[in-house]
């Protein structure tokens, strides 16, 4: 869960939303100048969907996941990757979901 924290500065308040990363559960912490950024920042933090758990997926399910994320969210904290790098992510996934794409993750060595 996202909060946001008021920080007085020497050039004004900072307004700091501490967050976890949805893929690494690492806390992050995000500065904005203005309360209104970092309540939009807070409201728009992708919340905690893991793949697996109790439940687990299958590899084809999991791939398309990761391809999602490198294009909208961005991987380990970093902006979302550009179309150039897409494309060969996708070419690499789509080998990945014909050759093992029916197996679920827990069965992986």
């Amino acid at each position: 869960m996202a909060f946001i924290q008021k920080i007085e500065g020497k050039r004004g308040p900072i307004y700091k939303v501490h967050y976890k990363e949805p893929l690494t559960g690492k806390r992050r912490c995000k500065n904005f100048a203005r309360r209104k950024d970092a309540v939009h920042f807070q409201e728009n933090v992708p919340k905690n969907e893991y793949l697996h758990g109790t439940d687990t997926v299958l590899v084809s399910v999991a791939a398309d996941k990761w391809l999602e994320v490198c294009e909208h969210i961005g991987r380990k904290g970093r902006e979302p990757v550009e179309k150039s790098t897409i494309k060969p992510y996708r070419l690499h996934a789509s080998y990945i979901k014909e050759m093992i794409g029916d197996v679920r993750l827990d069965q992986l060595d």
